[in-house]
């Protein structure tokens, strides 16, 4: 069932911009409100999911990704197709795949896929695998995080890697600033939090204030 928040979206956004694109919308939605109330999803219909979800217009392809991966936890034929996109020689399907996961329950599909992209050929969608893994606190993948890191040649993507995999690894990750002070940013449930501390205040209030808002990952 459509949310009023999803029917203002629709109407507001969606309707106004991208009118061609509602139609496609609503069946992917039909669909998916179908086969979560019956249990049953047929190959006609997932597909027609598909051509949706691989879509290069963005709030079609990236919303009925997310849509898949609603329906990931109890079909394995969207596991499946969601396998496939993860392999697509599409970039934005291959992202799209990767959105999908924020849909599903944690499970070894969002490892599986996650490991897969971060080798991808595309600098971007192997910065967008680091911070999934991080932000899911997919400890599992640490030595593969460990592996990206040391055969990634671009500078900048490197030490985005090393942020992810400190705050994934330890919760929190420290950086002395050009001011004098400590910037300090921790993992929360479902991405980070910042703040700022002096040298005097990072050893006792900084300190406290890691041990509060710190999230260790999982195994």
């Amino acid at each position: 069932m459509v949310s009023e928040v999803t029917e203002s979206w629709i109407k507001g956004y969606l309707e106004t911009r991208y009118p061609e694109l509602v139609a496609p919308y609503r069946e992917a939605e039909s669909i998916r409100d179908a086969a979560l109330a019956s249990g049953h999803l047929s190959e006609s219909s997932l597909s027609s999911m598909l051509e949706s979800a691989r879509s290069a217009r963005t709030p079609l392809g990236k919303n009925v990704s997310g849509m898949l991966g609603s329906l990931a936890d109890r079909f394995s034929t969207v596991r499946e197709a969601i396998r496939a996109m993860a392999r697509d020689k599409r970039a934005h399907v291959r992202i799209n795949a990767l959105v999908a996961l924020d849909s599903q329950q944690q499970s070894s599909l969002n490892a599986e896929i996650l490991s897969l992209t971060l080798r991808d050929r595309s600098a971007k969608i192997r910065a967008l695998a680091a911070d999934k893994i991080m932000t899911f606190g997919l400890r599992c993948l640490l030595p593969e995080l460990e592996e990206a890191i040391a055969r990634e040649a671009r500078p900048e993507l490197q030490a985005t890697l090393v942020w992810e995999r400190d705050l994934l690894r330890d919760g929190f990750r420290c950086v002395d600033a050009d001011d004098g002070r400590v910037n300090v940013t921790c993992r929360i449930g479902g991405g980070v939090v910042s703040r700022s501390f002096s040298k005097g205040e990072m050893e006792t209030t900084g300190r406290q204030w890691i041990k509060e808002k710190a999230v260790p990952g999982r195994a």
